[in-house]
């Protein structure tokens, strides 16, 4: 009997340590991956989709999607910057690859938004399909 409160204490402790962890994802809340070929779909779907390139400033001059807005996920201010994007604003989240847009929507989902959408294979992806590249200013967020 002795090891068992010993033994409840360390469960109730890695409860409380995992329960914001377990929780982060709300049934309401959406961060899913997506194809090149679903994003016409998204726009339609949600007029105010922010769409987010999240490279370095030489990726973004090389190219990027029309209507997009840059915040760069190597920065130190990655997460002031995304801070004055509305968290219940749907965001699809793109970078070179796939990488970094997916720690981007890992760490805006524990931020709390709840609707992101990372774009699978990146701007390569895009590229690649033959989508549509732009050399336009960013976007301003609001």
């Amino acid at each position: 009997m002795k090891f068992l409160a010993p033994l409840l204490s360390l469960i109730a402790l890695f409860s409380s340590a995992l329960g914001p962890v377990a929780s982060a994802q709300t049934a309401e809340q959406i961060a899913v991956d997506v194809s090149i070929d679903q994003v016409d779909g998204l726009i339609a779907e949600h007029p105010n989709l922010l769409i987010l390139d999240v490279r370095t400033a030489g990726e973004w001059d090389g190219g990027h999607l029309a209507n997009a807005a840059w915040i760069d996920f190597l920065e130190d201010d990655f997460s002031d910057e995304v801070s004055r994007i509305a968290q219940d604003r749907p965001v699809l989240i793109y970078c070179a690859a796939g990488g970094r847009s997916t720690n981007a929507m890992k760490k805006m989902a524990r931020s709390g938004f709840t609707h992101l959408y990372n774009m699978e294979g990146g701007f390569y992806a895009w590229e690649e399909g033959g989508k549509a590249v732009s050399d336009s200013k960013p976007i301003k967020i609001r």
